[in-house]
C-alpha cells in the first residue's frame, strides 16, 4: 500500500512538474514578447550615452633642425626616463605614457579629457584648466596647459606660450611639437 501511494505522489508530481514546466516556457515566451514589443528604432538618447574622451601626443623637436629629440639612438631623451603626470591633491597621478609611431617616432600622449555625456556636444559647457608636467629629465621639465572655457575650443601652452588650439568638437588627436 505505501509502495502505491509512494509511485502515485510520483506520478502526480511529475505530471505537475511537466504542467509547470510548460506553463513556465510559455510565461517566458509572453514576457519575451511584450519586451521586444516594447523596443523601439529610434530611441531617444539617455544621460551618459555616450563617453567623450579626448587625448592628444606631443613631440620633441630639436629647434634648429626638427630633428625628434626622443629616442634611444642618441637622442636627448630616452623614451624611457619621460615621465608624465598631473597633480591632484598634491598626489602624483600618471596620465601619459611615451609610445612610437609608425614612423619609428616617439611621443608623449596624454589623456586629457574623460566624461560621461549624453550627446558629443555637451563638452561645450565643460570648462578645463589642467597643467600637465612632462619631466624628460632631472634637469629638464615643461608645463603643457590644456585650457578651454565653457563654449570654446581647446587651447595647448607650453611653459605659458601657446602653441596650438583645437575645436572642441573634434574628434581629431592633436599633434604638437615641442620645441627644444
Amino acid at each position: 500500500m505505501l509502495s502505491f501511494i509512494g509511485n502515485s505522489y510520483f506520478k502526480h508530481c511529475k505530471l505537475l512538474f511537466m504542467k509547470s514546466k510548460k506553463l513556465y516556457f510559455f510565461a517566458l515566451l509572453v514576457l519575451m514578447l511584450f519586451t521586444f514589443s516594447q523596443c523601439k528604432k529610434n530611441k531617444p538618447t539617455e544621460f551618459a550615452d555616450y563617453i567623450l574622451i579626448r587625448n592628444l601626443r606631443f613631440y620633441a623637436k630639436d629647434s634648429t633642425n626638427g630633428q625628434n629629440l626622443i629616442g634611444k639612438n642618441g637622442q636627448r631623451y630616452n623614451p624611457d626616463s619621460i615621465k608624465v603626470f598631473t597633480l591632484n591633491n598634491n598626489l602624483i597621478d600618471m596620465n601619459g605614457i611615451v609610445v612610437i609611431d609608425s614612423l619609428n617616432n616617439y611621443y608623449g600622449g596624454i589623456l586629457y579629457f574623460y566624461q560621461l555625456v549624453s550627446k558629443p556636444e555637451d563638452i561645450n559647457i565643460f570648462a578645463i584648466d589642467m597643467p600637465v608636467y612632462v619631466y624628460f629629465n632631472y634637469l629638464d621639465t615643461d608645463t603643457l596647459q590644456v585650457k578651454k572655457p565653457p563654449f570654446q575650443d581647446f587651447s595647448f601652452y607650453l611653459n605659458n606660450s601657446l602653441i596650438s588650439n583645437a575645436p572642441a568638437l573634434s574628434n581629431t588627436i592633436p599633434s604638437l611639437t615641442i620645441k627644444k
